[in-house]
């Protein structure tokens, strides 16, 4: 066996003890969904959720028969065309954003890369979709010229979605660790 010289021996503990001193100064690289990122997905779930109660009522009046009768008949007024064909945008709408919840959640379930980029796209278009729906609310609002209540709570609460989610996730190095699988 060849032994080392004492001097050799003494300076290898040194040099263990200072990575090992080294590893705690370092800051963990974040990554699961806690903090923040629970909290957005928590309220992505708590979306789905809202958006299918919504769903409720008008999928059901938007299923009934007899108002197809009487929107087709000639004599029938305007303004009442006008809240079918609104109803009816709302509820694509809103199925378009159940679709989209849903799509999302099986990316974060799947800690997909994608997840990041498709949460912004999906974010940014929701509220794009909201203000085209609002647009055709009030034109066709003043077209038949009887004022309808046009909810802009759907608006309001997407445009706020967005500009809280579109910064946080493409910031977020939680996010970034989190999602890194293809």
């Amino acid at each position: 066996m060849i032994s080392k010289p004492s001097s050799q021996l003494q300076d290898e503990p040194v040099q263990a003890n200072t990575a090992r001193s080294a590893a705690p100064d370092m800051e963990p690289t974040p990554k699961g969904l806690r903090g923040w990122l629970l909290l957005a997905v928590l309220g992505l779930v708590l979306l789905l959720a809202v958006t299918v109660a919504q769903l409720r009522d008008p999928i059901k009046l938007m299923l009934t028969w007899e108002l197809y009768a009487v929107f087709f008949r000639p004599e029938t007024a305007d303004w009442y065309r006008v809240v079918l064909l609104l109803t009816g945008l709302g509820v694509a709408l809103d199925l378009v954003v159940a679709m989209g919840l849903g799509w999302l959640l099986l990316l974060v379930y799947r800690r997909s890369r994608r997840f990041v980029r498709h949460v912004q796209i999906w974010l940014v278009s929701v509220v794009a979709l909201q203000f085209l729906l609002y647009l055709a609310g009030t034109y066709l609002s003043d077209a038949i010229a009887v004022p309808i209540a046009l909810p802009l709570g759907g608006l309001l609460r997407s445009a706020v979605l967005a500009a809280l989610g579109v910064p946080y996730f493409s910031a977020s190095q939680r996010v970034r660790h989190t999602f890194d699988q293809p």
